[in-house]
């Protein structure tokens, strides 16, 4: 029982791990994306 909870709480850290990286890329992605609707409001402007 002890080792299937050390089993758990490694696969629990790994996944923590990956939900980290997502969430990195995703804001990553979200400025790209409003430095983008920028770009082309200001080229609408023009």
């Amino acid at each position: 029982l002890e080792e299937e909870l050390l089993g758990l709480q490694k696969k629990l850290k790994g996944v923590e791990d990956e939900l980290d990286k997502y969430s990195e890329s995703l804001k990553d992605a979200q400025e790209k994306l409003e430095q983008a609707e920028k770009k082309a409001t200001d080229a609408e402007a023009e």
